[in-house]
């Protein structure tokens, strides 16, 4: 019989949160009196690059992701 309880331990490392840099881009104009930067690029700890870029945009209100990387 196949004993996985090994490979559980090691999937654990595996799904647990990475450190994505996440570049966003504002398209058209900003609203007036907003200085942000674009581009702007965010740091986040996440466990996907899809979770990464969820979050990113979320903290970030019109801002468009372009660009997610591992870091």
């Amino acid at each position: 019989m196949f004993n996985n309880s090994a490979g559980q331990n090691d999937n654990r490392s595996l799904n647990g949160p990475r450190n994505y840099r996440v570049r966003l881009s504002r398209f058209g104009s900003a609203p007036k009196g907003d200085h942000s930067p674009s581009p702007l690029t965010v740091f986040i700890s996440a466990t996907s690059s899809l979770q990464a870029r969820m979050n990113a945009q979320g903290s970030h209100p019109g801002y468009t992701v372009t660009d997610v990387t591992q870091a």
